[in-house]
């Protein structure tokens, strides 16, 4: 059985919504003597049942198609975005354990501009996870180098319990397309307490070691991102009575990448971008649920203001017709 036909078969076994109905009043039948359900019981029992059909159709959705279900569920892709991503999704497995902690690459993703990676963490039982206990220093290195402009890093905890973790973190950066070598570091697991005054003001962030030592997986990868569109306009733009130049931008599945030469950038630049649907994303340094980052690059060949846009889904870069900034509109075209 092919993936297309697996994809098929998952969908047709999750069930209509009269199938549903009928598996609701089989579950809230009972025998007789047996005392009926109420119903707050038939309504929990349903949304059980719901919830566990749903959770096994997006795992058995991912298992075909080579994607971790986290992934699935943060990046919410169409079946065709997945298939067009494959080329740029690796499952290397890398595992490390040290001092009572294990690291488990589990999923990499990436395109030109962005390079994920999906990670479980385990801890001893003498640790309870939570927020505020995190990593005192990690880095990541690619094998071939990114030709690129400064790294930014971020992380986002898809699952936690008292002793697991498992995190999506990102690195902004231009990699290269082909076959690469990845490696991840992290040290000392460390407690970030925040100290208070009497009124509830902060005050401090005293940082507290857990387990100290060094945890280091290096996998291999690949990435053939023939998706995204890059574009070289080289035209002049007024920002709120700013004199700038556009000089680059690149639209990846997972981000929009923009070079301005000029000052007074940070709170001036407002993209906007236009789908050939009609819909659109809007941007500024304040874009509520959209992460963005800023680096003003002195020492490269992209010198220049880079800004940085997630999107926090999967496009199709050729789903999208237009770039708005200021008063200058980029038809987006390969």
């Amino acid at each position: 059985m092919n993936r297309k036909e697996l994809t098929s078969f998952f969908n047709e076994i999750t069930p209509t919504d009269e199938q549903m109905r009928n598996m609701y009043a089989k579950i809230n039948t009972y025998k007789e003597g047996e005392v009926p359900m109420n119903k707050t019981k038939k309504i929990s029992v349903f949304a059980v049942v719901t919830a566990a059909l749903l959770l096994f159709t997006t795992a058995a959705f991912a298992s075909t198609l080579n994607w971790n279900e986290l992934l699935i569920q943060h990046f919410k892709p169409s079946e065709d975005q997945i298939n067009k991503m494959n080329d740029t999704v690796s499952k290397p497995e890398a595992t490390v354990t040290n001092n009572g902690v294990t690291i488990t690459v589990k999923q990499t993703i990436a395109d030109s501009q962005n390079f994920y990676v999906l990670y479980e963490m385990t801890v001893p039982e003498s640790i309870e996870l939570n927020d505020d206990i995190v990593w005192g220093w990690s880095s990541l290195h690619l094998n071939p180098a990114p030709t690129n402009r400064d790294v930014s890093r971020s992380g986002t905890i898809l699952k936690q319990d008292k002793h697991s973790r498992t995190v999506l973190l990102h690195w902004t950066l231009e990699v290269q397309d082909g076959a690469g070598t990845a490696t991840l570091q992290f040290n000392d697991l460390t407690l970030h307490q925040k100290i208070f005054d009497k009124k509830g003001e902060y005050l401090d962030l005293k940082k507290i070691p857990l387990i100290e030592g060094e945890w280091q997986l290096t996998w291999d990868y690949k990435l053939d991102d023939t998706q995204s569109i890059k574009l070289e306009p080289n035209k002049s733009v007024s920002l709120k009575g700013s004199k700038n130049k556009i000089k680059k931008i690149v639209v990846s599945p997972l981000s929009v990448f923009v070079l301005i030469e000029g000052t007074d950038i940070l709170t001036r630049v407002e993209p906007i971008v236009k789908f050939k649907d009609g819909s659109q994303l809007s941007f500024n340094y304040k874009s509520p649920g959209k992460s963005f980052s800023y680096t003003n690059v002195t020492h490269n060949d992209d010198q220049g203001n880079h800004l940085y846009y997630e999107l926090g889904k999967i496009i199709n870069p050729e789903d999208v017709e237009s770039i708005s900034i200021g008063n200058v509109t980029i038809p987006v075209t390969k």
